[in-house]
């Protein structure tokens, strides 16, 4: 839960998700957290701005809890699905460089004969 904002202070109570860098298409800001919030929006905030609602499901409404769980769900899908890009990219580049291998052997075999 969002607390203590100066700039932002409509954010102030919502409720979110740290998410994972590597999922942001926003830029990193150093010091903060990306926190996507039950709005689905994305905000950059600093650890201190931040209460933990770990065990304390009463302290948000059903439809808050619910919200919360779909936006994880999605992180976890945006997760799945980059590294899954990940590998596949890992998978093309060591195809590449197996064939630049075979293609520098074979020219030096070639250049024996």
């Amino acid at each position: 839960r969002l607390k203590g904002l100066k700039v932002n202070t409509d954010l102030n109570g919502l409720c979110g998700i740290v998410a994972p860098p590597e999922l942001s298409p926003a830029q990193h800001v150093p010091g903060t957290l990306k926190v996507r919030l039950e709005s689905e929006r994305e905000v950059a905030v600093r650890p201190p701005n931040l209460d933990s609602l770990e065990g304390l499901d009463a302290l948000m409404t059903t439809a808050q809890q619910e919200k919360l769980r779909q936006i994880l769900k999605k992180l976890k899908a945006e997760a799945e699905n980059c590294v899954q890009a990940r590998r596949a990219a890992a998978a093309d580049a060591v195809a590449a460089a197996a064939e630049a291998a075979a293609k520098e052997i074979a020219a030096s075999l070639a250049s024996r004969l």
